[in-house]
């Protein structure tokens, strides 16, 4: 909780001529369900990501710092890297970079003995698992195991792209692409492209994310061992109102 309230502060500090952008963040049910509530990693990754944003925008070595903080924590900040160079110049960016990296291996210190055991999960969540995805199902039809792959490539698309926008508009790429892409898709991760939205005055994932909580209804199938089926209907339901929302509300 405290975590989610340092990232409705951050956000006001970021957008001092937007106040709704805050009150919003506050109070949407993605963010209020997903943080306290679901414990999930996200807020705290995403508050990385807006300190980072704040120091890199100020001329702030803590900024890079930051960064390899939320990289630690979820993957998707790294690619603000190219804007701390940009920011810091390459010197300051790399001192920043490797202060932050030794800050988080100090902190995995007690895991590391797991050696190459601590990235399997990864391997796992990278080839198998899907769940509500956008693109995914339509490539898996027609490419079989091929589908993840162009979703791969497709990735370093997005991120080559976002390597050379400001900040702001390279996490909004970044988010977005994460949710079109992914096989996976839960409720949480919507807050990666709702947050940078917020930043940058936009309203298109406020509510897009809001359709996404639709795959909730998931848990209507639960079992008795904890396993779900997904309807096929939850997939156009959800993404349908998602992409009617970014429709909408694409300026």
């Amino acid at each position: 909780a405290l975590v989610d309230l340092g990232n409705v502060v951050l956000i006001r500090r970021l957008t001092p001529a937007q106040p709704w952008a805050a009150a919003v963040y506050a109070v949407h049910p993605v963010a209020v369900l997903e943080s306290a509530h679901g414990a999930h990693l996200e807020p705290l990754a995403i508050l990385f990501t807006l300190l980072a944003l704040w120091g890199l925008e100020g001329g702030r070595t803590l900024g890079a710092i930051a960064v390899m903080l939320g990289g630690a924590t979820k993957l998707l900040p790294v690619l603000l890297v190219p804007t701390a160079v940009r920011r810091l110049g390459a010197k300051r960016a790399v001192l920043g970079i490797a202060a932050g990296l030794g800050i988080a291996v100090a902190l995995a210190w007690p895991v590391l003995a797991a050696g190459p055991a601590l990235f399997e999960a990864f391997g796992t969540y990278t080839a198998h698992w899907s769940f509500n995805g956008l693109l995914h199902p339509l490539l898996e039809a027609s490419l079989g195991a091929w589908g993840r792959r162009v979703l791969i490539g497709l990735g370093g698309v997005v991120a080559l792209i976002a390597a050379f926008l400001p900040g702001r508009s390279a996490w909004w790429v970044v988010g977005t692409g994460f949710l079109v892409l992914s096989p996976t898709v839960h409720p949480w991760y919507t807050l990666w492209a709702l947050v940078p939205a917020l930043l940058l005055g936009r309203r298109d994932w406020v509510w897009a994310s809001v359709a996404l909580q639709g795959s909730y209804l998931v848990l209507a199938t639960l079992d008795g061992e904890g396993g779900w089926a997904p309807q096929p209907w939850l997939g156009p339901l959800t993404w349908g109102l998602a992409l009617l929302a970014l429709y909408r509300f694409r300026e």
